[in-house]
C-alpha cells in the first residue's frame, strides 16, 4: 500500500511540475491596446469584402449542390423502390412480410430526403424576408 501511494504522489508531482512548465513558457502578445486589436479585425473584415462572395451567391451555390444531391436521391430510391417491387412480385408470405419491414426504411428516407429540401426552403424563406429580400 506504501508503494502504491507513493506512486500516485510521485504522479501528481509530475503534472503539477509539467503544468508549471506549461506555464512558464515564454509568451509573447504583439497587440499594444485595444485599438490596435479592433483596428486588425477592421483591416481583416475589409480583405475579405472586396470582391468576396456574397451570401445571395453563397446560397445559389448551395442550391445547385442540394438539386444535385436531391436528383441523385430521387434515383436512388427509385431503384430501390423497382426492385423492392419486383422482389414483391415473386416473394412469398412470409417473404413479402421481410419486405414490408424494409418498406418502412424506405418510406423514412423518403421522408428524411423531400423533408430536408422542405426544411431548406421554410429556413431560406424565413431569413430572406427578416433580412428584407
Amino acid at each position: 500500500m506504501n508503494k502504491k501511494w507513493m506512486a500516485n504522489v510521485m504522479k501528481i508531482l509530475l503534472l503539477i511540475a509539467v503544468l508549471f512548465g506549461i506555464c512558464a513558457m515564454n509568451n509573447q502578445v504583439s497587440a499594444v491596446g485595444i485599438g490596435d486589436i479592433f483596428g486588425a479585425g477592421s483591416d481583416w473584415i475589409s480583405k475579405g469584402s472586396a470582391g468576396g462572395a456574397t451570401v445571395d451567391t453563397f446560397v445559389d451555390d448551395f442550391i445547385v449542390i442540394g438539386q444535385i444531391l436531391v436528383s441523385i436521391g430521387t434515383a436512388i430510391i427509385l431503384v430501390v423502390g423497382v426492385i423492392m417491387a419486383a422482389k414483391w412480385i415473386v416473394a412469398t408470405p412470409d417473404q413479402q412480410a421481410k419486405l414490408r419491414q424494409q418498406l418502412i426504411g424506405l418510406a423514412v428516407a423518403i421522408v428524411v430526403l423531400f423533408g430536408a429540401v422542405g426544411i431548406w426552403t421554410l429556413a431560406r424563406n424565413i431569413m430572406s424576408e427578416s433580412l428584407g429580400g
